[in-house]
């Protein structure tokens, strides 16, 4: 009877843990989320211009740039999510954001760059770190969240 006493108390201890856990889960998530697509968006917003005011870049090739973002999270999302379970959806998320952060200043450091074909290649690479970085950060999200709310899922 005694080992069932203390067994509820742990098991009791470790809810409210969690629960306390869960409690600022969602909202430092938002958060994040919205840092990271804040990064993303800033760079649809000014690229364009500065790639046809500096190297006279079409509009195909913009698009092209800017797009290679969304294909890259749709051929990387199935292939990512196998992830998950070996490396952890917190440190993918985590590395997600990392390379968010390097992608982005990358962007910034473009203004460096004179050569066109160069600044083309950066352009699309560092356009499809960003890709893969939101992959990691929206798969975390959306797969954990089931995780730590099973009840509502």
């Amino acid at each position: 009877m005694k080992e069932r006493a203390n067994s509820s108390v742990s098991s009791t201890s470790k809810t409210e843990s969690v629960e306390k856990e869960l409690r600022w889960f969602v909202p430092i998530s938002l958060m994040l989320i919205f840092i990271a697509q804040t990064l993303y968006m800033n760079v649809s917003a000014f690229f364009p211009l500065y790639a046809k005011t500096h190297f006279n870049m079409n509009k195909a090739l913009i698009s092209f740039i800017l797009g290679s973002f969304m294909l890259t999270i749709l051929i990387a999302f199935p292939l990512v999510v196998s992830f998950f379970d070996r490396f952890g959806r917190k440190n993918l998320m985590a590395i997600g954001f990392a390379v968010t952060a390097v992608a982005t200043a990358g962007f910034g450091l473009l203004v460096y760059v004179t050569n066109f074909t160069a600044f083309t290649i950066l352009a699309v690479v560092l356009r499809v770190l960003q890709g893969l970085a939101d992959t990691f950060i929206m798969g975390s999200t959306y797969t954990m969240l089931p995780l730590f709310y099973p009840k509502r899922a």
